[in-house]
């Protein structure tokens, strides 16, 4: 069975705001994947929290995850996060998974960056969840047939865009 995911960046709110002043409503994967993002965290203030939130991945190394296909991976080099991911499993969502990372990010100051759209998301859960409903992986989940394409998508996020103007 093949397990439909929404991934999501998380960036410390602080490097943002250094950059922007706000929350940017895009950042493009190539420009985003150059910062230096976690230039002031270690690591290990962040494995004890994903300890609590999943089992380690088999082989161990800085990568959690289920059966469910919810995961964090962890870049690290120097003893510093280079990158944090979260990915969502949506066949179903696993929304006490879901709202423990929106309840780390909150606490961590954190901003979600979805992979899929480059948009940004605040943890806050209502904002969370409905950027996690527009993805393609549960609208996939919710009806195969008719989500098959890219049509269905990027006709979600042209409402989205439409009702954010």
């Amino acid at each position: 069975m093949t397990i439909r995911r929404s991934t999501f960046n998380l960036v410390p709110r602080k490097e943002v705001f250094a950059l922007f002043n706000a929350v940017p409503g895009f950042m493009d994967a190539e420009w985003f994947a150059e910062k230096d993002w976690f230039r002031d965290q270690a690591a290990a203030d962040y494995e004890k929290a994903f300890d609590a939130l999943l089992p380690r991945a088999a082989g161990g190394g800085h990568r959690w995850s289920d059966d469910a296909g919810n995961a964090i991976e962890m870049r690290v080099e120097n003893e510093k996060p280079a990158a944090l991911a979260v990915q969502l499993g949506a066949d179903p969502l696993k929304t006490d998974f879901a709202a423990a990372v929106v309840e780390f990010a909150a606490a961590n100051e954190l901003l979600f960056r979805s992979m899929e759209t480059g948009g940004f998301v605040e943890p806050v859960w209502d904002k969370f969840l409905e950027k996690f409903r527009l993805g393609r992986a549960l609208l996939f989940a919710r009806d195969p047939a008719a989500n098959s394409g890219d049509r269905p998508y990027y006709d979600a996020v042209r409402r989205e865009l439409e009702d954010g103007l």
